[in-house]
């Protein structure tokens, strides 16, 4: 598939196919899923531990 788009020189190509209509839409669905976790303590808390794990 992605061999494909290639030799077709996609502007676009999408594996798995799924992230397709994800793609359309990731510029609204961002900004809904920043807006959810910029309120939620567990989003916090979990942000949090990867960046303590990530600096030890």
């Amino acid at each position: 598939m992605i061999a494909d788009g290639i030799t077709r020189r996609a502007a676009a190509t999408f594996a798995p196919a799924g992230w397709r209509e994800y793609s359309l839409l990731r510029g609204t669905m961002n900004l809904v899923i920043d807006r959810i976790a910029t309120g939620s303590p567990l989003m916090h808390s979990m942000i949090r531990e990867i960046e303590r794990r990530a600096a030890a």
